[in-house]
């Protein structure tokens, strides 16, 4: 029986950033990818995270070498006024590894992780390039695939990388966040679905709607650190976790997929 929570819940559509946008994103995702080829920090970097470079060219990880304020324009958004200052705002491009976004080929988001990034400072250890699409992240969507949710990008290619072939990663990017419309239409279809928030309070709070909401769904955490980056900087076998999960009693079937169904959410990279 539905939970009251999942019957008052509805997923919306992804809205998509604007078309200047994408084509500007693209272009710094080019960039960025050529710098990552070229540039030994950015590689050590992606390496140290536990990137393989066949997984950093694949999904098109990049290296800003040098923090960067863009006018908004060439990004398609309109000017605004920081109140505090009186000057118009910049977009804030920073220094270090870029994470691209993928929607039926175009970029839609844009996150970097900032190697400089210390514990107690002000600025955020991901910092997310205005304008782009909150919507989950799906990497190599399969119908009827076991999913695994997590809440970064970098956990979510990670898993790809050591288990793609037995689950779907999707990264919410906050633990606070939803399914939208293609998400939940993949999830519904996964007849295990790893719910790998962060093991925090947060990740517990956000696995409260995730059990009410979909009954094949099971918390699992990682055994070590707070999310599988972590854990496997620690020592964790990230195939091996994922395997577990899957061989461990699932709570419910999925809802059988519809017939002639053959379509696929359009995040897949």
């Amino acid at each position: 029986m539905a939970s009251q929570q999942q019957e008052s819940w509805t997923p919306k559509p992804s809205i998509l950033p604007c078309p200047a946008w994408q084509a500007t994103a693209a272009a710094f995702v080019e960039v960025a990818a050529g710098v990552m080829a070229m540039d030994a920090e950015g590689q050590a970097y992606a390496m140290g995270r536990g990137l393989t470079p066949e997984t950093s060219q694949a999904c098109r990880i990049g290296w800003n070498p040098t923090t960067v304020y863009d006018p908004r324009e060439p990004w398609g958004l309109a000017p605004e006024v920081n109140q505090e200052t009186g000057r118009l705002k910049k977009v804030w491009v920073a220094r270090g590894l870029v994470v691209p976004s993928f929607h039926a080929g175009h970029v839609v988001a844009l996150k970097v992780r900032r190697p400089d990034w210390r514990e107690g400072e002000p600025l955020p250890k991901y910092a997310w390039i205005t304008g782009g699409c909150m919507s989950p992240l799906i990497v190599a969507a399969s119908l009827g695939r076991p999913v695994t949710v997590v809440e970064g990008e970098l956990d979510a290619l990670l898993i790809h990388q050591m288990a793609g072939d037995l689950v779907t990663p999707m990264a919410m990017r906050s633990a606070k966040n939803k399914p939208d419309v293609e998400a939940h239409a993949l999830l519904r279809t996964a007849h295990t679905i790893l719910c790998a928030l962060d093991a925090d309070t947060a990740g517990y709070e956000g696995w409260l709607w995730w059990r009410g909401a979909y009954r094949q769904a099971k918390r699992w955490p990682p055994i070590l650190g707070k999310d599988p980056g972590e854990g496997m900087q620690a020592g964790l076998d990230l195939r091996a976790w994922i395997l577990a999960g899957l061989l461990s009693e699932r709570k419910a079937e999925p809802e059988p997929i519809p017939a002639g169904t053959t379509a696929l959410p359009a995040w897949a990279w």
